[in-house]
């Protein structure tokens, strides 16, 4: 009986990524966050302009987050709840990976300033954290691509701390290459739900 349970659980929470609208928008995020770090190699670290680049990375990941949210929503009830019906969520069980973005960037300022000299392997802890929760979100919703773009997250990392002295520029690459890949297989799982799931009027049509 709790197998049955935990397999409906599971597959209520598949339904929310059955249209790659959740990995449009992560991957979104990823990219902002690889575009700003990039921002950051071309100021020189220590002076003023690169505390006031560190800090703008707060509020614009923050408010990306929130317009982020409300166009995944308005996307939602204007692509998928026509098309397959409307499912209510918990509020507690929002997205992890973007969660895991807000993290990672957040802290990222901080820890450079704090770690100068551990910078190298930056890179390896930031493709194991995104490429873990991705990892592991597959292995929770049963959903083969998330392996996937894990493991790409994580051989990012590795490259990045073995051919990058530059630990700023290695992380924006992780978050560049990991948002191509996002948006890539978003992209790819929205055809393929447009296709075999056509509007009411479409089919009758």
């Amino acid at each position: 009986m709790s197998k049955q349970i935990n397999d409906f659980i599971r597959q209520t929470y598949q339904y929310f990524y059955i249209d790659g609208l959740p990995e449009l928008a992560s991957g979104s995020m990823y990219l902002v966050t690889g575009i700003l770090l990039a921002v950051m190699t071309r100021v020189e670290s220590g002076t003023l302009a690169a505390g006031l680049v560190g800090l703008a990375l707060i509020p614009i990941i923050l408010g990306g987050i929130y317009l982020q949210n409300r166009l995944l929503r308005h996307l939602k009830e204007r692509i998928t709840y026509l098309r397959s019906g409307y499912v209510s969520y918990r509020r507690e069980r929002k997205d992890s990976r973007r969660w895991i973005v807000i993290v990672v960037a957040l802290l990222l300022p901080f820890v450079l300033t704090l770690l100068p000299e551990q910078w190298q392997d930056l890179p390896l802890v930031i493709g194991g954290i995104l490429g873990s929760v991705h990892i592991y979100m597959g292995y929770r919703l049963s959903i083969k691509r998330f392996y996937i773009e894990g493991a790409f997250a994580v051989f990012l990392g590795i490259v990045a701390a073995i051919f990058l002295n530059n630990e700023v520029l290695g992380a924006a690459i992780i978050f560049l290459g990991a948002g191509i890949v996002l948006m890539a297989a978003g992209g790819l799982t929205l055809r393929h739900y447009l296709q075999t799931h056509p509007l009411p009027d479409e089919v009758t049509g």
